[in-house]
């Protein structure tokens, strides 16, 4: 595609270029420390905060990234710190 159909497609509101999910910097830290292998609990406890708000921002990642299970999302945040 040419530069400036880009641009013009980016100019006039496409979003098809942008369709990645926005992930908030608290989800990308529980993300981030769910690939290292900490617990719901231990995250909790390194963010300081309920073991239900991280529950909540897991649920959100699931819905956001469309992943269906605890577990592949498991495999999904470890993939994400084996590329880093």
């Amino acid at each position: 595609m040419q530069s400036s159909i880009a641009h013009r497609l980016l100019d006039s509101g496409s979003t098809r270029a942008t369709s990645a999910p926005r992930i908030s910097e608290r989800e990308s830290e529980v993300l981030h420390l769910l690939g290292l292998g900490f617990s719901t609990l231990e995250i909790a406890q390194i963010q300081n905060r309920s073991i239900n708000t991280i529950e909540t921002q897991l649920a959100s990642l699931k819905t956001k990234l469309r992943i269906k299970s605890g577990r592949d999302l498991i495999r999904h945040a470890i993939q994400i710190e084996e590329t880093r």
